[in-house]
């Protein structure tokens, strides 16, 4: 089987996530002399493996969940308006669940 590189692994190997995590415990510990061994202990990318010791790059999860907007309680509570309003019958515009969650948040949705 061919060597993947990039995103490839990391989108298509669901285990690829914990095996770096494995790595980086691995080279913090002293179980692996350096990140070159643990990569190849591990079999993922060397310099994603350096990068993620570093603090340089993140998983996509972690990037992703540093972007939301919400954080998940305040997300509940939107949830738990929504089912209120939608309980009650009263649909719920756009405009107004903007209004809520830049309430909410302090910041508002959709910009950058």
């Amino acid at each position: 089987m061919g060597r993947h590189r990039g995103k490839l692994v990391a989108a298509t190997d669901p285990e690829y996530e914990s095996r770096i995590q494995a790595a980086l415990v691995g080279i913090a510990n002293g179980t692996h002399k350096n990140i070159t061994v643990a990569a190849r202990v591990h079999k993922v990318a060397r310099q994603t493996l350096k990068d993620r010791s570093t603090g340089l790059h993140m998983s996509r999860r972690d990037f992703a969940e540093s972007r939301q907007l919400l954080q998940p309680s305040e997300e509940e509570a939107v949830k738990d308006w929504l089912a209120h309003e939608s309980g009650a019958a009263r649909p719920v515009h756009p405009c107004d669940l903007h209004s809520r969650v830049n309430e909410i948040s302090g910041r508002i949705p959709g910009k950058h």
